[in-house]
């Protein structure tokens, strides 16, 4: 997904960027509505505002499909700022 901003980890823990805390908390909010759970992290706890997911080995294809098809559905109603 080109429009996303991966703040880049080397653990199973995935950081999306944007531009304020207002987006992010926002980007978090609309998540949840989709059933997925990724909390909106803000400074200070860390430099930037961001949307955190953790990705498991218990995850099924069917909720990672979910996940891809929340972002989807996300970008088209143009959440992301970076």
């Amino acid at each position: 997904m080109p429009h996303l901003h991966r703040i880049p980890s080397v653990s199973p823990i995935v950081c999306l960027g944007f531009d304020s805390v207002e987006t992010a908390l926002q980007m978090s909010d609309r998540l949840k509505a989709g059933g997925i759970f990724a909390p909106g992290i803000r400074p200070p706890t860390v430099p930037t505002s961001r949307v955190r997911l953790t990705v498991m080995a218990t995850h099924s294809q069917a909720q990672l499909e979910q996940l891809v098809e929340v972002l989807d559905q996300l970008a088209d109603r143009s959440i992301f700022t970076k």
